[in-house]
């Protein structure tokens, strides 16, 4: 899961939510976070003000952590 995911499902948004916040198509948001695309530093800008995100937007497609840590 990429961070893009984990702020967002933090902030109890829909992709369709961050879409509209964002101004970015839904499906560009679901192949970002299913790291099947990578987005431009334009995207990534929008993305970040959609979130209301103050970090660095190329921080939202860096790999989240896993706070619970693997099980297996």
């Amino acid at each position: 899961m990429v961070m893009l995911a984990k702020v967002r499902s933090g902030l109890h948004i829909s992709q369709a939510e961050l879409s509209r916040r964002s101004g970015l198509h839904p499906s560009t948001i679901s192949l970002i976070e299913g790291q099947r695309f990578v987005p431009s530093p334009r995207q990534l800008e929008k993305l970040a003000v959609g979130l209301g995100f103050n970090g660095n937007p190329a921080d939202l497609v860096s790999p989240a952590s896993d706070e619970a840590g693997s099980r297996v």
